[in-house]
């Protein structure tokens, strides 16, 4: 199988936060992505939620990966266990939430796993740092770009750019 082009997001909103989403990018690098870009860090308060919870940090990750969709489904799900997950739900606070975006130009929509990801156009979250690394990718079932859908969200979902060192990931402090 060739490398695809695939891009993930990275949120954490329990514990320390930039330490969980460190080791996931750390974790990404090592054996599941080629080449990978990472995105500036966002905060923002959590959506599509009632609940009260402590905000998020977010981040997008592009590079390019030999495995296939649910091969990239099954170490997403590891790397949020081995963060200390809760393992109870959708849209309950977490370590780590790590979402597959999308996978070259696959399409799916499926129970375990739909691409791309079906709240990617909705969520100035994700598409704020994908805007970063992949500003020209286009959303196939309506053609607009990531930098376009963006726009379209208007001002709803305010994010926080939060100032880092380049590489701040590797850096012994978040260890």
């Amino acid at each position: 199988m060739s490398a695809s082009v695939v891009a993930f997001s990275l949120g954490s909103n329990l514990g320390r936060r930039e330490e969980n989403l460190a080791g996931a990018l750390r974790a990404l690098e090592a054996g599941i992505l080629s080449g990978m870009r990472v995105s500036a860090l966002y905060e923002t308060e959590p959506v599509e939620t009632d609940d009260v919870q402590p905000d998020y940090l977010n981040l997008c990750v592009v590079g390019e990966s030999e495995f296939g969709p649910l091969e990239l489904l099954e170490r997403c799900q590891e790397l949020e266990r081995d963060a200390g997950r809760d393992p109870g739900g959708h849209r309950r606070p977490r370590t780590l939430d790590l979402d597959l975006l999308y996978h070259g130009e696959s399409r799916a929509e499926g129970e375990r796993l739909s691409l791309p990801h079906p709240g990617l156009a909705r969520r100035r979250f994700v598409l704020a740092p994908l805007a970063e690394l992949a500003p020209d990718w286009r959303h196939p079932a309506d053609g607009r770009s990531v930098e376009r859908m963006l726009a379209d969200l208007g001002e709803e979902q305010p994010v926080r750019h939060c100032e880092h060192s380049e590489g701040w990931w590797r850096h012994e402090s978040v260890r």
